[in-house]
């Protein structure tokens, strides 16, 4: 189904610049923002710690536990930048999609809140058309925000979006939270 709303999308003339994977990214990023709980899966994953950090899985929503793979203790998050390299304090903190650990090398479970993906990890998405008109029109409302900062577009054409993008995601919220 995400397909179908890029496909439709990128037919408007005002987003013909826009590409495909951008499209993705503000899917996700509408999924995170929005947060529908029930959109979201539990997995887990194991990564390899090279030089105190690991890629976080491309799916990750939100870390639920963190655990070192070969002693089984589970690692605390950090709240400093400055990284506690100290083997008895087992500790983790993300930045952007890396894991930093206080241990240079090593495996983790990772066990975290994700979006699903398809195999080509592309999300899927509630196949519902209140869920997928909300997603075109805030994927909409972010690609003409940039183009009323650079002049592109007028006022009204960014505001009008808005506002179909604030009534459609009410009734959204409303659908998927009741």
């Amino acid at each position: 189904r995400l397909e179908e709303v890029l496909s439709r999308i990128l037919r408007h003339p005002l987003m013909q610049d826009m590409n495909y994977e951008t499209g993705i990214q503000y899917t996700v990023d509408f999924l995170q923002t929005v947060g529908f709980p029930q959109t979201f899966i539990e997995k887990s994953a194991c990564l390899d710690i090279k030089d105190y950090r690991a890629l976080l899985p491309c799916d990750l929503i939100q870390i639920i536990q963190v655990k070192d793979a070969k002693s089984n203790r589970y690692l605390r998050s950090m709240s400093s930048s400055v990284y506690d390299k100290d083997k008895n304090n087992l500790t983790f903190k993300t930045q952007g999609n890396i894991i930093y650990t206080s241990f240079k090398e090593g495996t983790i479970e990772i066990y975290y809140k994700a979006i699903p993906i398809d195999v080509n990890e592309v999300p899927l998405i509630p196949d519902h058309p209140i869920f997928l008109k909300a997603l075109e029109l805030y994927i909409k409302k972010e690609w003409f925000t940039i183009l009323f900062d650079m002049g592109k577009i007028q006022q009204n054409v960014l505001q009008n979006t808005q506002q179909e993008y604030a009534f459609k995601v009410a009734q959204c919220t409303n659908l998927f939270t009741v």
